[in-house]
């Protein structure tokens, strides 16, 4: 496997078979990496009062969901702020398309994880095929408060498999789009 460069990245941009929409300008591309934007809409996860929370039991009869998601809309003159220990869920603002061939990988802005930001904390990959926005979530495990004013939260980078997958695996999710479009 090996690392998309800049040159290869515009190039498959070019013809479309890397799409990244809307791509303000070529200036996203940087290196090896393209620079994605936080979109407006978060789903922040409340802190509830609840012993704990078992979402394994919801399918069972009588069990109700609890409401522990809350939505924002954030404005790009405010941003969005993130005290310390919340997480929450948004989406990137460009949508990706994904070649075959191509594994997309999902990094933190460094300039965050050293304020105690974690822009992905669980796969950071992207499947061959995969199209959509991509799910981030933030956790502010530092100690202070910090603002994300929906500018560029996070960056991607592309590797080639050796030759393009039999099987893609599926590109609708479940569970993660009704949390974030609640």
């Amino acid at each position: 496997m090996s690392v998309l460069s800049d040159k290869r990245i515009v190039k498959l941009i070019d013809s479309q078979e890397l799409i990244m929409h809307p791509l303000l300008d070529r200036g996203q591309i940087k290196g090896a990496k393209v620079d994605l934007r936080l979109d407006n809409i978060l789903t922040v996860i409340k802190r509830i009062d609840v012993e704990s929370y078992d979402a394994k039991k919801l399918d069972e009869t009588g069990q109700k969901p609890v409401d522990y998601l809350e939505r924002h809309v954030i404005s790009c003159e405010k941003g969005f702020v993130l005290h310390p220990g919340e997480f929450a869920l948004a989406l990137t603002f460009e949508s990706v398309k994904i070649p075959r061939n191509v594994i997309g990988l999902l990094d933190g802005r460094s300039s965050l994880g050293r304020l105690g930001v974690m822009v992905h904390v669980t796969s950071g990959s992207v499947d061959p095929g995969f199209s959509g926005p991509l799910v981030l979530e933030l956790a502010n495990l530092g100690r202070i408060p910090v603002i994300d004013s929906a500018t560029y939260s996070n960056s991607g980078s592309e590797s080639v498999t050796t030759s393009p997958l039999k099987r893609i695996l599926g590109s609708t999710a479940t569970g993660i789009p009704s949390l974030v479009y609640v």
